[in-house]
């Protein structure tokens, strides 16, 4: 861009300095013919200042038609912009309404399952410990427990979801907030632009038309005045003539100061010029900056976008129309360079016949010296100008360089963010692992602590009942003591009643009455023996409760001997044998599902032996009618029924030894031996197991269908972003393309302002060199009038202050050519 720019501006350069020789040219050439030319026609000339007039006015018109029409392509363009973004805005309004929508649903479902479960749960929690032991369900746990896992999973997909949404509706509304303000201050900035510019125009083009008419007002009136003041200026100027001699020598002075003056302004200007086009610099380098410090932004905000085929296909269709646009606008720019270099043409072929005519009025011209020192100083400023352009050339170098660095901090700075987000996957992968471990753990410390809970409560019971009866055991021991004591005494009294000298027997009798056991120790022992019973009840109850437990465990369980430990010890021990058994009664459920399969192999089996033994029943049948007669024929019947029954039992023996379990499952004579109502309970379970596990089939189905939705969902965000990413890169190069196609014009404008101005120039000129050929006139008529009357006079006066005069006016337009250029 800024090569083209440097390209731009030296071509510029070389333009302005051929149409400037170009114009100096046709002055000097039209100066001369005028000059050889002896009859004057101000009319015609004022026709064709008026045709020039006209010529400019179209073409202002014709160039405020170029404004409009590019106005118009502008407002286009705005407005398919605004289209395209109110399309994606409602593309993705319905994209948020959708997932609103399975959010609902989802929340739906969620609940419902979650009141199923509960409903579950507490049917399931109702039931006592006793209910779930007699009738054998630990399958409920499990299921119980998966619910939970499951519930918790569900509760975690919808919090993160929610947070999903929150932060993509805080991105879209900060998104929206800074496009909309872009977009505001870039409709006003161009809004400005453009009216300044056709304000420019319009002044620019009211003030030239007015100073023509003015002009042409001025020239009518000199017109009439010149007639009027033809003879008293006739007189005048012969004493004029010196006068002016000194006049155009100080004003020849006067311009050389003033070309200087302007020369060092000029420079001064050029200065600025150049600082300002350092500032515009140093202002584009920190544009790029916040360009790309927005990119990023726009980059990490944009991962949470999804892509609709529907929105591409659109702005593919936006882009395609763009690009039409940019093509009309590069021919129109074409056909502009085309009128511009045939413009360039002309002056070159204008600048060939000045030389022509300057190769033929070298005799004329004795001011050479001047013209090379300006020459001089035009080479002097082009090398500065080559030097500018080398500068800028070197200042180019550098910001491709720059930009080369550039791009490779962002090659390095997306390979670390590759590296940073497998990173984060590997530890979301581990933490996903841990938490799934803390989970499994959790739920096993759980039931631990309920069982421990439940432990430390009965052996807290049994502690106190073992106290109470420790206490009463002392009690009665005590009593004992207190009655052995009393038989004691009863039987000394006795003795002593017996043996003579019964008075002091009798004066004993009040001490031993009053020693005798009052009625309140007898309430007192019964209701201690009362308590012993009560307590002997409650032991006896706890070991028909333990008892009760013992024979629903398995004969290996509750095979071992705990006679001689206690009663807490004893339903530890049961507690820790009974959560082996639910182990297994796991693992023997798992291996209860291929019992079946095998048991519908075999029913078939059975079936074909039925069938034979019927038929061998049949022979056997009409053997015995054949073979009534011989004793011997029906012994040997009866050994073939009993070796038959012996080889059926065999064979289904051989059935039920096909599958050998490691721990306790019901025995073959159990399965043979089990009733019906007991073949159905199985059946009940077996069925029971099978629907739960076809509910978690199914939520596993669910469940990674859900994981399948949301890889794709991930994979269509990433191409959403890289074709956002080209979207965004499109749009900075038409953004560069009408920057161009803008400073071109800018361009084509400030030429035609200067074209306009030269015009404007050369018809004051004209005009100006109209008054000098009607007074050279008039001084010729005077001259011949004092010829007439004065024949002795020489004539070569008139003559020298005619070329005198010419060479005056040349002088003059040249210098005023220079000082305006």
């Amino acid at each position: 861009m800024s090569g083209w720019w440097n390209s731009a501006s030296a071509s510029n350069l070389t333009r302005g300095l051929t149409s400037i020789t170009g114009q100096l040219s046709n002055n000097f050439k039209d100066i001369l013919s005028e000059a050889s030319e002896e009859t004057y026609d101000p009319v015609a000339e004022l026709t064709r200042a008026k045709q020039q007039i006209e010529d400019l006015e179209l073409r202002k018109d014709t160039l405020s038609e170029e404004c409009t029409s590019l106005k118009k392509q502008c407002d286009e363009l705005t407005m398919q912009k605004q289209a395209v973004e109110i399309k994606s805005d409602m593309l993705l309004a319905e994209s948020r309404r959708i997932i609103d929508e399975k959010d609902n649903e989802l929340k739906r479902l969620r609940e419902n399952t979650s009141a199923i479960t509960w409903s579950n749960n507490n049917t399931d929690l109702s039931n006592t410990w006793t209910d779930i032991l007699e009738d054998d369900q630990p399958e409920i746990n499990e299921y119980l427990r998966y619910q939970r896992t499951i519930r918790d999973l569900k509760d975690e997909n919808s919090h993160l979801r929610d947070e999903m949404v929150n932060l993509r509706k805080s991105l879209k509304s900060q998104q929206l907030e800074k496009n909309q303000s872009q977009r505001e201050n870039d409709i006003i900035q161009i809004e400005q632009k453009y009216s300044e510019q056709l304000s420019k125009c319009r002044s620019e083009y009211d003030e030239q038309i007015h100073k023509l008419q003015s002009r042409i007002q001025e020239l009518e009136q000199l017109n009439k005045n010149y007639q009027e003041d033809e003879v008293r200026k006739s007189m005048e100027v012969q004493k004029d003539v010196d006068d002016v001699d000194k006049d155009l020598l100080s004003h020849e002075l006067e311009q050389a100061n003033q070309k200087l003056n302007w020369f060092n302004e000029k420079f001064k200007e050029y200065s600025d010029l150049q600082s300002n086009m350092d500032l515009l610099i140093l202002q584009n380098k920190q544009l790029e900056n916040d360009s790309k410090i927005e990119q990023d932004k726009n980059k990490s905000n944009l991962e949470l976008i999804q892509q609709y085929q529907e929105k591409i296909s659109q702005l593919q269709s936006n882009e395609t129309i763009d690009h039409n646009n940019t093509d009309e606008l590069n021919r129109l720019l074409i056909e502009e360079r085309q009128r511009c270099d045939a413009l360039v043409n002309d002056n070159e072929s204008m600048f060939h016949l000045l030389e022509e005519a300057r190769s033929q009025n070298d005799n004329i011209h004795n001011k050479d010296k001047q013209i090379d020192e300006l020459t001089s100083q035009i080479e002097n400023l082009q090398k500065q100008i080559e030097i500018e352009i080398n500068q800028r050339e070197e200042l180019n170098k550098q910001i491709s360089n720059f930009e080369i660095k550039e791009n490779e901090f962002n090659q390095e700075k997306t390979q670390l963010t590759t590296q940073i987000n497998n990173l984060q996957q590997f530890k979301d992968e581990q933490l996903a692992k841990l938490n799934e471990d803390e989970e499994n753990h959790f739920k096993e410390y759980h039931l631990r602590e309920m069982l421990e809970k439940q432990l430390i409560e009965l052996n807290e019971d049994l502690q106190t009942l073992e106290n109470d009866k420790n206490d009463l055991y002392n009690q009665i021991d005590e009593l004992r003591e207190q009655l052995q004591l009393k038989d004691r005494q009863l039987q000394s009294y006795e003795n002593l009643s017996t043996s003579p000298g019964s008075p002091s027997a009798i004066s004993s009798s009040p001490d031993t009455r009053a020693r005798s056991p009052s009625p309140q120790t007898f309430e007192h022992v019964l209701e201690l023996e009362a308590q012993i019973l009560r307590n002997e009840q409650q032991f006896n109850e706890l070991n028909s409760v333990y008892n009760r437990f013992i024979t629903l465990l398995p004969i290996e369980l509750s095979s071992t001997d705990n006679t001689q430990l206690s009663l807490s010890d004893r339903f530890t021990n049961l507690f820790e044998q009974w959560s082996t058994y639910v182990d297994t009664l796991s693992i023997t459920q798992q291996e209860l599902d291929s019992v079946k399969q095998l048991l519908i192999e075999k029913q078939d089996d059975l079936e074909k032996l039925q069938f034979d033994l019927d038929l061998t029943t049949t022979k056997l049948i009409e053997l015995q009618q054949e073979q009534q007669s011989s004793p011997l024929s029906s012994s040997l019947i009866h050994d073939n029924q009993f070796n038959n029954e012996e080889e059926n039992e065999n064979e289904i023996e051989r059935i039920l030894e096909l599958h050998q379990y490691p721990q306790r499952a019901p025995s073959r004579q159990s399965i043979v031996s089990s009733t019906p109502g007991e073949k159905q309970q199985l059946i009940a379970q077996n069925e029971l197991l099978s629907s739960i596990l076809a509910d978690k089939d199914r939520e596993l189905i669910s469940l990674q269908q859900a994981e399948k939705t949301r890889e794709d969902l991930i994979k269509n965000l990433e191409t959403l972003k890289k074709n956002l990413q080209q979207i965004e890169l499109d749009k900075e190069i038409k953004q560069a393309e009408l920057n161009d196609i803008k400073n071109v014009l800018d361009e084509k404008t400030r030429e035609n302002s200067s074209l306009k101005k030269e015009k404007m120039y050369f018809i004051e000129k004209l005009a100006e060199i109209e008054r000098n050929k009607q007074e050279q006139q008039s001084i010729i008529q005077v001259s011949h009038k004092q010829t007439t009357q004065e024949d002795e006079k020489p004539s070569t006066s008139i003559v020298t202050d005619k070329e005198d005069l010419q060479n005056v006016s040349i002088l003059q337009t040249y210098y005023s050519i220079n000082d305006f250029y």
